[in-house]
């Protein structure tokens, strides 16, 4: 049954977006390794997203209301942050709506999508692989940021100066 929970951030990530704009699809299909350490910590990440997907499949899903909060709210922010990546400016990278707040919604859309899953599942070997993907992510990021900045330059380094990385103004 766990895996019923996980579903619909796939449905939204790659199934909203076709809907939305497929001409974006590739641009979510992009994983820059980084380098050095980021790379081995970008691979892993991957890894460890097959092991959060995977895991609730064996286990059953337990009331709270605050995991089924937390999990609806990472779901409507990665719904949010979807719509917003299939509309891109001139430029060709997002900078309205939610991406005026981050410059990464979509992980933050995850992350509390993904916490309240391990909230609603209550298995200790879940936290095995949420607490690596927390370690993880900002080489993720590191390494993606790398990619825009070599993509889109001064527009983007100026982007990264107005916001911050996670939420809010910088």
């Amino acid at each position: 049954m766990g895996v019923l929970l996980i579903l619909p951030v796939l449905l939204l990530r790659y199934g909203w977006m076709r809907i939305l704009n497929p001409n974006v699809l590739p641009f979510a299909a992009i994983f820059p390794h980084g380098e050095g350490r980021d790379e081995w910590q970008t691979k892993l990440n991957a890894w460890i997203i097959n092991g959060i997907i995977f895991s609730p499949i064996f286990t059953r899903i337990h009331f709270s209301l605050m995991g089924w909060s937390v999990y609806v709210a990472g779901l409507i922010v990665l719904a949010i942050a979807v719509a917003g990546f299939t509309k891109r400016n001139d430029q060709g990278f997002c900078d309205e709506g939610i991406y005026r707040y981050s410059r990464n919604p979509m992980y933050v859309g995850y992350v509390l999508a993904f916490l309240g899953l391990g909230i609603l599942i209550r298995a200790w070997f879940y936290w095995l692989f949420f607490i690596p993907f927390l370690l993880t992510l900002p080489a993720v990021i590191r390494a993606e940021e790398v990619w825009c900045l070599q993509e889109y330059g001064e527009l983007y380094q100026a982007y990264m100066r107005q916001v911050s990385r996670y939420w809010g103004r910088s």
